[in-house]
């Protein structure tokens, strides 16, 4: 057996998305200054956009490697549970961003912290619904 069937057999998804359920409550749930960071940096809207982009283009490629290495190694059972899940989280996520910007004066606003904490939770809820229900649901 390789080293990276027996490391991949050791990072079930049964795990891995539960472990990010509790980070997405534990994040949510967290003081607003322990994910602050301070210096108020100003930086014009044009050179944060390239940032964000290139950003964007970097993550994105190193992610089509990193999913393309793991299909390989993965069951392709799972790694549907998991494409599957994350669509799931992806519109969870944007639904849930627009109702509170739809109703933004009567709703609070939502930081950073709780959006990433909504999509990690979307995702982990749409991964064990598929996984209760099937892929054929």
């Amino acid at each position: 057996m390789s080293w990276k069937k027996m490391v991949h057999g050791l990072v079930k998804p049964d795990w891995v998305f539960a472990i990010l359920l509790v980070a997405s409550g534990t994040f949510l749930f967290m003081s607003q200054s322990d994910l602050e960071i301070g210096g108020g940096l100003a930086v014009s809207p044009m050179i944060k956009g390239l940032l964000v982009f290139g950003l964007v283009l970097l993550v994105s490629f190193l992610s089509t490697i990193g999913i393309s290495l793991d299909r390989k190694l993965a069951d392709d059972y799972y790694f549907q549970l998991m494409a599957n899940g994350a669509i799931v989280g992806i519109i969870t996520n944007l639904m849930i961003v627009a109702v509170f910007v739809l109703f933004k004066d009567w709703l609070p606003a939502l930081t950073i912290k709780d959006i990433f904490s909504i999509l990690m939770a979307g995702w982990s809820l749409g991964y064990f619904f598929y996984r209760w229900r099937g892929l054929k649901v």
